[in-house]
């Protein structure tokens, strides 16, 4: 058990932000199970908003500086029950100014990417996320490198100019085959009635192939 306080690392983190803050998450999971996703498992309504309000006060006094928020998900596909209930909770990323921008996994097969989520402050100073084997956040490090800074910025850059903006297509992001033993509110608007996936005129999943290739060239602090 981690003796760090994360909910005081975060507020510290961004607070010492003057221009950008960038978030890459690359995993499936987030544990350890919380309650909101067991209430959304079971059918329970809820706005997110209201269960994470500390974060999004926390975000808006944030962008109200002027500094720029930046979310970047890589998942699996077809995605887990996780990424789906993610994925219904980023209404409240969006509600405090976040921008955040979805890649399937398959489509940064190519792209150097680093062994750990990261924020990365004003180009400056990155925060390794560290997990345990179960998904359990462990560990916060800062790192104020350049090499650091350079390589998880090329990263998080790779990853968002494949990426398409929330909330994506339910069909471009496997969520339209999702039926949950009891369609709630949180899990009933990726599916209209016929069960076919809502267009919501935003563009298809990219596939690797539709971009430039981005290889391992943009990121010489590691990957040459």
């Amino acid at each position: 058990m981690s003796s760090q306080n994360f909910e005081e690392i975060f507020a510290a983190m961004l607070r010492e932000a003057n221009h950008e803050a960038l978030h890459l998450e690359l995993r499936d999971f987030y544990g350890p199970p919380s309650k909101t996703f067991a209430d959304w498992k079971a059918g329970v309504d809820y706005d997110p908003a209201d269960k994470f309000a500390r974060w999004v006060s926390l975000v808006r006094e944030t962008t109200a500086r002027g500094v720029v928020v930046r979310r970047a998900r890589i998942v699996g596909t077809p995605v887990s029950e996780y990424t789906r209930y993610l994925h219904w909770t980023t209404s409240m990323n969006i509600g405090a100014d976040e921008r955040v921008r979805w890649l399937a996994r398959r489509g940064a097969a190519d792209l150097c990417l680093t062994g750990a989520d990261f924020w990365v402050i004003d180009k400056v100073v990155v925060y390794w996320n560290h997990f345990s084997g179960d998904s359990i956040l462990t560990e916060v490090e800062r790192d104020d490198r350049e090499a650091s800074a350079k390589l998880a910025r090329s990263a998080f850059e790779a990853a968002w100019a494949r990426g398409i903006d929330h909330p994506g297509r339910a069909d471009a992001m496997g969520l339209a085959d999702f039926q949950p033993t009891t369609m709630t509110a949180s899990a009933r608007y990726l599916l209209p009635a016929k069960g076919k996936p809502q267009d919501r005129s935003l563009p298809a999943w990219r596939s690797a192939s539709a971009e430039p290739n981005r290889s391992c060239r943009l990121m010489p602090v590691a990957c040459e």
